[in-house]
């Protein structure tokens, strides 16, 4: 276990300039993972953010430090006052146990570097505990998901410092748990002085070091197995193949008495839209694209970007950091040759290969768009502001929408202003208490909570939205700008139309019908993509605009959907009933086709 100290920070930052510069192929999910780590760099020591990244020592020989070319500073055991640097030495020390490598122990790829330096580098300034707490990596198969995830159990189990660590690997049955365990297993057997300087002790059924009462075992779901744990490390190797919560819910639960427990995922994407590996990407996706906030959760997803070509190199060399390495250009040639022939090799080499769920519905919208240029008032009417505000446009003209779905969630209610061939869109959001307690059921319930706090969520009492203060808003607006019709669809609020329509509002029917909302989600997804539709940058709206999928029909025709029932559309939903009341007598050219789109017309 004494090789030289590489600078695997170094590595992990020229890693992170590299796809960010576009050096290195990668998707928009990985490029936000690198970016988020740039900017909590440069939040350090800033009074709302308590974590500092590890630092490297000065080697009091060298006056650097850990230094390969000083055979002091390596001597000295510099590293394991940086977690970073600990961590990654660890695992290069382990051996390979199959297949033909050019050397004896690992070599930490890149992407593997910036990971494992992010997750364990980073702790609390004050009490030096880790911050990150779970981690979920999405990557294809072949790209060494497993020795990962048998080097962080062990690392877990030996060097992490914790009093009695108990690891483990779970999974559905107890054969698929073993696939990690049992290449720790080998790795143990094959370094008698592992053995020795760790204490640890490999038995035919279980790894542990008896002198810190410490153990690393496979579990399956049977609970009874679970009973009395006290995990420090949970190993979640394929995720997606889990059909029900149970294990992930159940193991969650038996960490509460550790100071820093980790909770290890990696999985390639499997086909089910619903489960907790489903419901995971999806959170981690909500954190890397600034939608949730939580500085405990490390996310990284490698696939493609949806407007990539599947069957191109570039998709390929894209979705797969370990390209060349353990994933060969010939092995993914031969999937694709037999995808080209066989519809369903074509599913599972999108899965497999590139990451892809196959089956589930596609982000209708362009999310890197959305939070960028959408968010650009270069170029716009409304240029000469530092950021959109809904002040900025009292007196002026509007259309607003009224999405009401369901009482006993979130309805919408959106703003519309328009200047030449731009749009400005606001929401307003509302929802029941009850929906912000976790008792409820609601799987965002935290996340309601975290809106309702910040102002972006309007909450009414009880368990159904009280919707006299949405009427009260409206009757508000009207005094505030020239508002010239409120679209809803007549089988959520015909009584409120009536009563609104008594205050001289103008309430205008746009059923929930592929006829009145094909045109104008293929025109929200046009000004999108060109930034002609400016927004505030409110979270509720993004986190509604990323979830919209589409369902098209053999016409070409299309209508807004979601991807599971958890994920809410209300505020897309509203902004294309909004939209269809401004494009509604206009050729289809003109909305989507045409450079400058000058065929909008005015609202009045």
């Amino acid at each position: 276990m004494g090789s030289l100290v590489r600078d695997y920070v170094d590595i992990a930052n020229q890693y992170i300039d590299d796809v960010l510069s576009g050096k290195v192929l990668a998707c928009t999910l990985v490029k936000q993972a690198c970016q988020r780590q740039l900017d909590d760099l440069a939040r350090e020591n800033t009074d709302d953010f308590p974590y500092v990244f590890a630092k490297r020592p000065k080697c009091k020989w060298c006056g650097d430090g850990p230094d390969p070319t000083c055979r002091k500073c390596q001597g000295s055991g510099l590293e394991r006052y940086d977690p970073a640097i600990r961590v990654c030495k660890f695992i290069e020390n382990l051996p390979h146990i199959e297949g033909d490598w050019a050397s004896a122990t690992v070599v930490l790829e890149p992407w593997q570097c910036f990971s494992l330096t992010t997750v364990f580098g980073w702790v609390h300034r004050d009490t030096g505990l880790r911050r990150f707490r779970k981690v979920l990596i999405v990557i294809p198969v072949r790209n060494g998901k497993s020795f990962i995830c048998s080097a962080v159990a062990l690392y877990l189990l030996a060097a992490d410092g914790e009093l009695g660590p108990q690891i483990a690997s779970a999974a559905v049955t107890r054969e698929q748990a073993k696939v990690v365990w049992n290449i720790a297993h080998a790795m143990v057997r094959k370094l008698p002085d592992f053995r020795e300087r760790y204490g640890v002790v490999a038995h035919k059924n279980s790894i542990f070091i008896e002198r810190e009462n410490a153990s690393f075992i496979p579990l399956s779901r049977d609970a009874r197995t679970l009973e009395g744990k006290n995990l420090h490390g949970i190993i979640i190797d394929e995720l997606a193949q889990h059909k029900t919560r149970e294990v992930f819910d159940t193991l969650s639960k038996r960490t509460g008495s550790r100071k820093q427990p980790l909770t290890f995922m990696i999985s390639t994407e499997g086909d089910n839209a619903t489960g907790v590996f489903a419901d995971q990407v999806d959170y981690a996706s909500k954190i890397l694209q600034r939608v949730h906030a939580d500085e405990s959760y490390f996310g990284l997803i490698f696939t493609i970007d949806k407007e990539m070509d599947w069957s191109s190199e570039d998709a390929w060399r894209c979705a797969n950091p370990n390209w060349g390495i353990s994933v060969t250009k010939q092995s993914v040639r031969d999937a694709y040759a037999e995808a080209q022939q066989n519809p369903a090799a074509q599913s599972s080499f999108k899965t497999r290969i590139l990451n892809i769920r196959v089956g589930a519905g596609e982000a209708y919208i362009n999310m890197m768009n959305w939070g960028t240029i959408c968010t650009s008032l270069r170029g716009s009417p409304w240029a000469e502001r530092k950021a959109l505000a809904l002040e900025q446009f009292e007196g002026e003209q509007c259309i607003e929408a009224l999405d009401l779905a369901t009482k006993n969630d979130i309805a919408a209610k959106i703003q519309l202003f328009r200047d030449g061939r731009y749009f400005a869109v606001f929401g307003k959001f509302y929802c029941p208490e009850s929906r912000l307690e976790k008792a409820s059921g609601n799987p965002n319930f935290d996340v309601y909570a975290g809106w309702a706090k910040q102002g972006f969520l309007t909450t009414t009492p009880g368990n159904v939205i009280d919707f006299e203060q949405i009427e009260a808003d409206l009757i508000e607006d009207c005094s505030r700008f020239q508002l010239k019709e409120v679209a809803f669809d007549p089988w959520q609020a015909m009584e409120m139309s009536t009563r609104m329509q008594k205050e001289a509002i103008n309430m205008v029917e746009v059923p929930m019908q592929v006829r009145y909302m094909s045109e104008p989600m293929k025109a929200l997804q046009s000004l999108v993509d060109n930034g002609r539709l400016k927004h505030d940058g409110n979270p509720v709206m993004t986190w509604m605009m990323g979830n919209l999928t589409g369902k098209l029909d053999l016409k070409e025709n299309i209508f807004p959907r979601k991807a599971r029932m958890a994920n809410k559309i209300d505020g897309a939903v509203a902004t294309i009933m909004g939209l269809s009341r401004s494009i509604i007598d206009l050729p289809r050219v003109s909305i989507y086709e045409d450079e400058e789109m000058n065929g909008f017309r005015s609202f009045g």
